[in-house]
């Protein structure tokens, strides 16, 4: 099915390569445009006694010190109704408490720092995992234990237990384009282009601070400049103190986030731990494991991934019993959110540290381990789901031979014996990576026009670099029988893409191809 079945150069490869490609910061400028710079907080956890900007207002070029009470309507930007500016108190360092409007980036960054900010401080702060858990700093859950047979009973029965602790940290997205948003008001709403990968999430959060309707809040995405993640929900924030900028000056206002604050701000990947208890045979054959997982979410519980995590534990492993208690920790930092596959890249982790604890406990390869306990076609996962399509195994022993792993294994041993302080190794780690993406809707709007046949697509997935755009055109072309060259993806708006899902989980460019 031409041209699906083919090689396709990405649509926006030239522009992007050029550096002609446009982001929200490269929008022509406005009349009267103005340009907002967060100030945000130095101590934390503290009350906020004071916010003194009479200096900084009088600063050359400074326009206003926008904060709490220029918001017309709701003071949240998340389903869990973090802040856009703290009103009484703040909970971690960097967390945002105003805005200063001025004439330029320069003028605002440097009237920012002059904004006097008094506090009181309200204990000490809970920064990590271990701080949380010894003051049982836990926010409340619904997700459920993991509870599969009978742990402690087969945890008894086992010949050996290992016990142990394992834990990986934070992420920043790094993202080559910081979060951004221009605002722009208009007679009966406001034009919002924002820098995220969700449309519908932006235009709800802006209509509800303004207190407008969403049907007067355009939201426009042409591209991203990277994401992962980062741009689900923290792009709200943004956009919503941008909108309540533009509002309350009347003149269009954009935010173009420096990295520094920017990661201050901002929620990160998700830190783990995972305290372990494992039993196994002497063939290393894993019986049971029992335990608790950690997730520090931040100072709200916003975009958490545990539960997707709980149930990715088992990678390619069918281990018969399982009692896995979840914890999601409270501290005194930003609200954590997804970052690149959340939940599945720390429980895969967690199951392989177990397996290398098993195979190092017996004296024996990680890789025998692994191929102990690989599930097989048609056996049903910790989730409930049967493998019906399970290769996992197969796939293990092509690699085996494709990759020529026992003669590189044998070269690398003949190497580090050569060699005192640099050293060669070789591993493979399978995985299983579960997508759920039934109910997401996505739409797309396909117009030929008479002049010359040529086609425009929009679809309500957002191009961060993944070539969803190409993927359509591809689709588009191969349905109607014509050149992908005939064929133009525009912007993704708010209104040809009514209540559209974000882009995100790895399905997004197959649903958008379906809606093509």
């Amino acid at each position: 099915v031409y041209p699906l079945t083919e090689p396709v150069q990405k649509l926006e490869i030239r522009a992007q390569s050029t550096g002609e490609a446009v982001y929200i910061s490269d929008l022509p400028i406005l009349p009267d445009q103005l340009y907002g710079k967060f100030v945000l907080a130095t101590q934390a956890p503290a009350t906020l006694d004071s916010i003194d900007s009479s200096a900084a207002v009088t600063m050359p070029g400074v326009v206003k010190f926008v904060s709490a009470s220029d918001i017309p309507g709701t003071n949240a930007f998340s389903r869990a109704g973090e802040q856009i500016f703290a009103v009484s108190e703040v909970q971690y360092i960097g967390q945002a408490i105003g805005m200063i409007i001025a004439d330029s980036e320069y003028n605002a960054d440097r009237a920012a720092a002059a904004v006097s900010v008094k506090y009181t401080s309200t204990g000490s702060p809970i920064t990590t995992m271990k701080q949380a858990v010894a003051a049982k700093s836990f926010h409340p859950t619904s997700v459920k234990p993991l509870v599969v047979g009978d742990a402690a009973a087969a945890l008894a029965q086992a010949k050996h237990q290992v016990q142990g602790q394992v834990s990986c940290g934070s992420q920043h997205h790094f993202h080559m384009e910081t979060q951004s948003a221009l605002c722009v008001p208009l007679e009966d709403g406001m034009d919002v282009f924002s820098s995220t990968q969700n449309i519908a999430g932006v235009q709800g959060a802006v209509c509800k601070s303004l207190a407008q309707p969403a049907g007067s809040i355009n939201v426009t995405v042409k591209r991203l400049g990277g994401a992962f993640g980062a741009k689900l929900s923290r792009a709200q924030l943004v956009a919503s103190a941008t909108a309540v900028a533009a509002n309350a000056c009347k003149r269009p206002v954009l935010v173009h986030m420096d990295i520094d604050s920017n990661l201050q701000m901002c929620g990160k990947r998700y830190p783990w731990m995972l305290d372990y208890e494992v039993g196994f045979d002497d063939d290393g054959l894993i019986k049971a494991v029992q335990g608790t997982v950690y997730a520090d979410a931040g100072y709200l519980l916003t975009d958490q991934s545990m539960d997707g995590g709980m149930m990715w534990l088992d990678n390619a492993y069918n281990i018969p019993a399982w009692n896995v208690t979840p914890q999601l920790l409270k501290t005194n930092t930003a609200s954590n959110t997804y970052c690149r596959a959340p939940g599945s890249i720390p429980a895969m982790f967690f199951m392989e540290s177990m397996v290398e604890h098993v195979a190092k406990a017996l004296s024996k390869s990680p890789e025998d381990v692994r191929t102990a306990n690989f599930y097989k076609k048609g056996e049903t996962d910790i989730a409930g789901q049967p493998l019906t399509y399970w290769n996992v195994d197969r796939i293990w022993s092509d690699l085996e031979q494709s990759a020529e792993v026992a003669s590189r294994q044998q070269a690398n041993a003949e190497f580090n014996k050569a060699n005192r302080w640099k050293k060669r190794g070789m591993s493979r780690v399978p995985t299983k990576f579960g997508l759920d993406y039934f109910g997401a809707p996505f739409s797309a709007h396909v117009a030929v026009f008479g002049p010359d046949g040529s086609i425009a697509i929009t679809h309500g997935g957002i191009e961060m670099g993944q070539g969803i755009n190409t993927k359509a055109a591809q689709v588009a072309a191969a349905t109607l029988g014509v050149s992908v060259d005939l064929i133009h993806v525009k912007a993704t708006t708010a209104l040809d893409s009514a209540n559209a899902s974000e882009s995100g989980g790895s399905y997004s460019s197959e649903l958008v191809g379906k809606a093509t």
